[in-house]
Parts: C-alpha cells; sequence; structure tokens
C-alpha cells in the first residue's frame, strides 16, 4: 500500500478525496449547528453559502497539508524506502539450508511446508519478484512545494464550477424538496467529489510531467511483467509436457 501511495496520481487523488470527505462531513456539522443559531430551513442562501465556505475552509487546509506530507516531505520517504530496502534484503539474503524461499522455489526444490513460509515456496517467489518490478518509479520531475500547490490548487480552481455547481445545486434542489438540511449538503457534495476527481485525474493524466513520467514507466513496467510471466508460463507447459 505504501508503495501505491508513492505515486502522485494515486496521493494526489487520495489525499484529494479524503479532504473533501472531510470537509463534506465538517460543513454537514456545521449546518447541524446553525439550527440552534436561529437558522431557519426557509433561509436556504444562508444555509449554502455556510456550507460552501465551511467546506473550502476545511479542504484546502488538509488538501495543502497532506499534499506535502505525501510529496514534499523526504524524510519520511526516505526511511520507508530503506525500510523496503532492507525488507527485500532479508527475502533475498541465503539463510541456512532448507529455509531458502527464493532460492529453492527458483531451483524448483520441493521443501515441505513450513509455517509462516505459505504453502508454495515457488508463489513466493512469483509474488516478490512481481512486488519488485511494480515498484514505481521516482523520477519525476520534482518542484518546490509552493509552486506544487499552487500549480494543484488552481487546477481545483478551474473545475471548481464544475464541483459547487453539483453540490450547491444539489443543495438548492434537495432544500426545495424538503430533505433534511444535513443530507441536502452530504449527498450532492459526495456526488460533486465523484464527477471532480475523475476529471481531475484526465487532466493529470495529460498535464503533470510526473504524473506521465509514472503512468509510462509503469506501462512499461506491466509489459515487462506480462512477457517474464508469459514465458513462465510457457515453460511450465513444455516441461509438464515433457514429464
Amino acid at each position: 500500500m505504501t508503495s501505491l501511495y508513492r505515486r502522485r496520481l494515486v496521493n494526489i487523488n487520495v489525499n484529494i478525496t479524503v479532504a473533501s470527505v472531510v470537509a463534506a462531513i465538517g460543513g454537514t456539522l456545521v449546518i447541524h449547528f446553525t439550527r440552534y443559531i436561529g437558522v431557519r430551513n426557509d433561509d436556504k442562501a444562508i444555509l449554502m453559502i455556510v456550507a460552501a465556505a465551511a467546506d473550502w475552509v476545511i479542504d484546502i487546509v488538509l488538501a495543502v497539508g497532506l499534499h506535502w506530507m505525501a510529496n514534499h516531505w523526504p524524510d519520511s520517504w526516505s526511511r520507508s524506502k530503506t525500510l523496503i530496502e532492507k525488507a527485500e534484503d532479508v527475502i533475498d539474503s541465503s539463510p541456512p539450508p532448507g529455509l531458502s524461499v527464493i532460492k529453492d522455489a527458483t531451483h524448483g526444490t520441493h521443501l515441505p511446508h513450513l509455517p509462516g513460509f505459505g504453502a508454495d515456496r515457488r508463489e513466493a517467489a512469483e509474488d516478490a519478484a512481481r512486488a519488485r518490478v511494480l515498484q514505481p518509479s521516482t523520477n519525476g520531475v520534482k518542484v518546490g512545494f509552493v509552486r506544487d500547490a499552487t500549480t494543484l490548487q488552481l487546477q481545483r480552481l478551474c473545475l471548481s464550477p464544475v464541483f459547487y455547481g453539483v453540490a450547491m445545486g444539489g443543495q438548492w434542489f434537495m432544500l426545495n424538496w424538503n430533505f433534511a438540511r444535513e443530507l441536502s449538503v452530504a449527498v450532492p457534495f459526495a456526488v460533486a467529489i465523484l464527477i471532480t476527481r475523475l476529471l481531475h485525474t484526465v487532466w493529470l493524466l495529460k498535464a503533470d510531467p510526473q504524473v506521465l513520467q509514472e503512468w509510462d514507466d509503469w506501462q512499461r513496467q506491466r509489459r515487462a511483467l506480462d512477457r517474464a510471466m508469459s514465458r513462465a508460463r510457457a515453460r511450465k507447459a513444455a516441461a509438464a509436457k515433457a514429464g
């Protein structure tokens, strides 16, 4: 999960989705408590303005903070990378005879089942190799946090007419249809999050240099993995036929 989250396209979408969901929940709570300060259900304009303001403030603070943690906190990722590399070194190291997962599976040695090592050592070897092949690239273009976060928020600003058109338009309709004020925030804002995340993902795939680089690397790695798995299946079929 950590290696997947390190992909820029993934962590941007996860961070913004988390921020948007928390903001929608926060906005719902704010709207709920407005009833205790004299705001009536008929005050639709006030309810819509309060919901939009609460959503915007919470969303911006969380999205920027999570983006910094995910993409501009190198010490965190360097420690994680070190732990991953150490774990791979342990897997690839030469343990006592009879306990080698990778080596014995590679040479076709059939070992008895040992608790904690899985029933099939060959599958363990293939899973470990697959995990390394799909390790995300970090060769993308890196920019400063302020410029990166500003660019990202400007992209979201361009999509904000879609977001708030769906969210506040849906809220207005639900308030006029006498839905609960809390529900009139939760449902349309959730739909707006889904639509804008899809649009922003397409935008990133076409315009973000690091996302493009990671996507190309991932596609190339997938093709290499498919070829390797095809050769392995062919060798297995040939061995079965010869036997």
